[in-house]
Formats: C-alpha cells, structure tokens, sequence
C-alpha cells in the first residue's frame, strides 16, 4: 500500500503535535499578581513570586528568573499588572516552585500573541 505525499506530511505533523503534548505535560499555567521579587546577593537574577490558586487553593508560587527579566518583573508589580507563570510545578517545603527559568510574563502580553498564531 503506497502512502501520498500529503497524507505523510499529515501524519508527520501529527506525530509532531503528540510528541509536542507529551513534552508539555505536567506544565501549569498559574496567574495573579507579582508579590514578592527577590534579588540574589551575587546580582545574577532572583525569584519572583505570584499569589495565586491552584486545586480550589490560595497559594503562592515562585520562579527563578535572570536579572534583566528581574527588573521587568519589578515594573510589573509597580503597575499591578497579571502575571503568567509557567511551568512544572512542585512543592519545596510550604512553597511552590516552577521549574521554567523566566518562566514569568504578563498575562495580557501572552494572550496578544496567542491570537497572533491563528
């Protein structure tokens, strides 16, 4: 049975989106706003945290970040913007952590370029 151009193009974008859910898996997408910025004492970047829920909760929830998306983040809080963090999430004592590095945006930022996809 000889399989189409097309209809292998069809199924390697497929196996493509699968391969690209099974990557994405696990990985939260949590909003609210900026609470807490950190910086690290050697000036490399520091964490951000966000107030949040996740499963019914009110939480927080924290990233590591780079120093120049630090000082982005520090605008953000000054201008009460949503932040988006994304990531994998788990629990380090009472705290949340996303595994994402930079993984902090703002929320309107990302829904402008979601519609830019499509």
């Amino acid at each position: 049975m000889k399989i189409g151009r097309s209809r292998r193009i069809r199924v390697a974008d497929f196996r493509q989106f699968v391969e690209n859910l099974e990557h994405a898996r696990g990985v939260e997408m949590l909003t609210g706003p900026i609470v807490a910025i950190e910086r690290n004492h050697d000036d490399t970047g520091g964490v951000v945290t966000i107030q949040t829920v996740r499963a019914a909760r009110e939480c927080r929830a924290s990233v590591n970040v780079s120093a120049k998306r630090l000082d982005q983040a520090l605008d953000w809080m000054k201008e009460h913007a949503t932040a988006l963090v994304t990531g994998r999430v788990h629990r380090t004592g009472a705290h949340l952590f996303a595994d994402r590095r930079n993984g902090v945006g703002l929320l309107a930022h990302e829904q402008l370029h979601a519609h830019d996809d499509g």
